[in-house]
C-alpha cells in the first residue's frame, strides 16, 4: 500500500515524469507555475509513494483572488492530479485530495478551484461545477475608424513590456471580483511563457510612446478568442481600437471572455451584428472556510464585472 507525504527536495523531476505520462507534453505548465508562484513550498506538492516510487501526486497552487469588494482572498488551485496507470482505482487520488483540503485549511484558504474533465470524481470530494459565461459574436461590421492610438501587434514573440503591462493590469483589476493578484515573479515566468505560446496573439496600445492598454487573444481553428484586456482609466477609448485590431481579419466567430464594462459592451454592439451570451465551461469550486460557502463563490463569479482571466488558469 502507498504511503503519503509531501514532496522532498530533489524529487520534482520524478513527479514531473508521472505528470507527463498522465497529461502529455505539458511539463512547461507545471515547471513555470512551480518557479513563478510566490511563497511556493515543497509541501504544496503531495505524493503517494510505493516501494520508493512516486505513484500519485497533486499540486496546490496558492493564489490571491479578489472578492466582492476587491479585497484579496487566498484560494487553493488544485492541479496536476495524477496516478500511475498500474495504481489506479485504489483510492490514491482521493487520499491526496483529502490531504490537499487539509493543507488548504492550514494555509488559510477561503475556497478552492480546479479545472477538470472527470467531474464526478471531484464531486465525491466536495467540488462542484460553477456557471461561467462567454459572448460569441458574428457578422463583423466595418471596424475602421479614426485612430487615437498607435496599435502594435506583437504576435507571440514580444518583446514584452511586462512592467508596463503589469501596471496596467493592476490598475484595471484593482477592485475586480475574481481577478488574480499577480506578483512580479508571476508575470516574469508563467505569464510571459503563456504569452509566447504559438496560439497566442498580443496587441499593445501606445500613446506618446507609452503603453496604455493591451489585449491578448488565442487563435483557434474555428474561432478567435479574446481572453484578456486591460487599459488605463484615462485611456479607455483604446479598448475599441485594440478589439478592432484583433478581430479585423477574423474569418469565423469571435469569442469574448471579457468582463462587462461600458466601453467593451458598446464596442461589441458597434462591431458585430449578432452577440449571443453562452454558458462557458467553468472551474469546479469547493468551500474551504466557513466564510466561503459554495453559494457565495457562485455569486462572486456571477457579478457583471467579475473575471478570472484565462492566463491565470492552471
Amino acid at each position: 500500500m502507498p504511503t503519503y507525504r509531501t514532496l522532498r527536495s530533489g524529487e520534482w523531476p520524478e513527479a514531473m515524469t508521472l505528470w507527463v505520462q498522465a497529461f502529455g507534453e505539458v511539463g512547461w505548465i507545471f515547471d513555470t507555475l512551480d518557479a513563478g508562484t510566490p511563497d511556493r513550498k515543497l509541501e504544496h506538492t503531495l505524493i503517494g509513494e510505493d516501494q520508493g516510487k512516486i505513484v500519485g501526486a497533486v499540486d496546490v497552487f496558492m493564489r490571491e483572488v479578489r472578492d466582492e469588494n476587491g479585497d484579496p482572498v487566498k484560494i487553493g488551485g488544485i492541479g496536476s492530479v495524477a496516478t500511475d496507470a498500474e495504481y489506479r482505482r485504489q483510492g490514491i487520488s482521493g487520499h491526496l485530495l483529502t490531504a490537499a483540503i487539509d493543507l488548504m485549511g492550514r494555509e488559510g484558504c477561503g475556497w478552492s478551484m480546479l479545472f477538470a474533465g472527470y467531474l464526478s470524481h471531484y464531486r465525491r470530494w466536495g467540488w462542484e461545477c460553477t456557471p461561467w459565461k462567454q459572448r460569441v459574436c458574428s457578422g463583423l461590421r466595418d471596424t475602421l475608424g479614426t485612430s487615437n492610438y498607435e496599435i502594435e501587434a506583437l504576435g507571440n514573440e514580444g518583446p514584452w513590456p511586462l512592467a508596463e503591462m503589469a501596471g496596467i493590469y493592476d490598475s484595471f483589476n484593482d477592485d475586480r471580483p475574481m481577478s488574480h493578484v499577480r506578483a512580479k515573479q508571476y508575470w516574469q515566468i508563467p505569464i510571459r511563457v503563456r504569452l509566447e505560446r504559438p496560439e497566442r496573439r498580443v496587441w499593445l496600445a501606445r500613446s506618446n510612446g507609452n503603453v496604455v492598454g493591451y489585449l491578448v487573444a488565442t487563435a483557434g481553428d474555428d474561432a478567435l478568442e479574446l481572453i484578456e484586456i486591460a487599459y488605463l482609466p484615462e485611456s479607455e477609448s483604446a479598448a475599441p481600437e485594440l478589439i478592432a485590431a484583433a478581430v479585423e481579419q477574423a474569418s469565423g466567430s469571435v469569442v469574448f471572455r471579457l468582463p462587462h464594462e461600458r466601453i467593451i459592451d458598446h464596442s461589441l454592439r458597434e462591431m458585430f451584428e449578432e452577440i449571443v451570451e453562452e454558458d462557458q465551461y467553468g472551474p469546479m469550486a469547493r468551500s474551504i472556510s466557513s466564510d466561503w460557502p459554495f453559494e457565495r463563490i457562485v455569486a462572486l463569479m456571477a457579478l457583471p464585472r467579475a473575471c478570472s482571466w484565462e492566463l491565470d488558469a492552471f
